[in-house]
């Protein structure tokens, strides 16, 4: 007998029990199971190697075992997140389906819209601000969907994400008390984007706290080499003595648009990067960093959406906020040295 063409019926006559039994046993069923009965049927699974087939499993139950997620952009900090995810639905014996909307607000409900005809069982989302409409009628329906990283203003998604307001504060802090005084704050377009505007937020009351009004926040076009351009313009027509990333990505663009100005680090300009990559601690000067749990956030996202699937009366919105940490290495030094 081949392993792939085992059925219940099979270990159901090896075992010498119906395929009612065999079937409560698999799906975890144990109240009307002897404890010999169990172990027996559990026993012939394991040596057969069976390996039920979940989808039809699922078209009965009317689920699938499949979550959806949607991200705004695929990057280093989102395959952690990803990772997270994963690693939490494996665990609970959900199967993952990706895409990716590129920020599109359009596309994003329209890639929800497409699992949900895939009938998955929930979507953890990155959400814009721009679908309050689609998301207030999910909500409604009580259909399973969990926000991961991004919040929607007014709108009671349950929402895993930063506390990014704290993540840039704490960065401008530790600049203005190394006595730097002109820092650039480096963001793509905020265009509603709660991570970008709260980082730009966090920024500017650290500022206010300490009556700086030298340093300011500089926009940058999210086209690849267009930030490390700008910022060299910015440093040959202004005085800058401090630089603050504001994601992965940009970090790398600071690091090459300084080197190419012939600008020395902490000497020159202090830089602070965001996500702290792998390769923070490598550079030369390692790169201090604000930290963001990436792995974890996608875990309690899956955990949080897999909590609503399993019951959908569960209405009570929640929102889980992780708090950054700032991980100093020699970037920044102290004005002067």
């Amino acid at each position: 007998m081949k392993m792939e063409k085992i059925t219940i019926s099979d270990i159901a006559r090896l075992s010498n029990v119906s395929k009612t039994t065999v079937s409560r046993i698999i799906n975890g069923n144990y109240g009307k199971v002897n404890k010999d009965t169990k172990e027996r049927v559990l026993r012939i699974i394991e040596e057969l190697n069976y390996q039920p087939n979940t989808l039809a499993q699922g078209l009965k139950q009317k689920t699938t075992n499949v979550i959806g997620i949607v991200l705004s952009k695929l990057h280093p900090f989102w395959s952690a997140v990803l990772e997270g995810v994963e690693d939490s639905c494996r665990s609970k014996g959900y199967s993952l389906m990706i895409s990716n909307t590129g920020d599109d607000p359009e596309l994003e409900v329209e890639q929800i819209k497409s699992f949900m005809q895939r009938k998955v069982d929930g979507v953890i989302v990155s959400p814009t601000i721009h679908n309050k409409a689609f998301y207030e009628e999910l909500i409604e329906r009580s259909y399973p969907i969990v926000a991961v990283s991004r919040k929607t203003p007014n709108v009671s998604l349950n929402t895993v994400a930063m506390n990014d307001i704290k993540g840039s504060w704490m960065a401008t802090e530790h600049l203005l008390s190394l006595g730097r005084e002109q820092i650039m704050l480096v963001v793509y377009p905020p265009n509603d984007i709660s991570p970008r505007y709260e980082r730009v937020a966090g920024f500017g009351m650290a500022l206010k706290a300490k009556g700086n009004q030298q340093s300011w926040v500089e926009i940058v076009d999210e086209k690849p080499g267009m930030a490390k351009q700008k910022i060299i313009e910015v440093l040959k027509e202004k005085k800058v003595d401090a630089i603050i990333s504001t994601n992965n990505i940009l970090n790398l663009e600071i690091l090459k648009a300084v080197k190419e100005s012939g600008l020395k680090v902490p000497e020159d300009v202090a830089i602070v990067g965001y996500d702290d990559p792998a390769w923070a601690e490598l550079v030369d000067p390692p790169l201090t960093s604000v930290y963001q749990p990436a792995y974890e956030i996608g875990e309690k996202a899956a955990n949080r959406l897999i909590e609503l699937i399993k019951n959908t009366n569960k209405t009570e919105q929640e929102t889980t906020i992780f708090e950054p940490k700032l991980i100093i290495r020699n970037s920044c030094g102290e004005k002067g040295d």
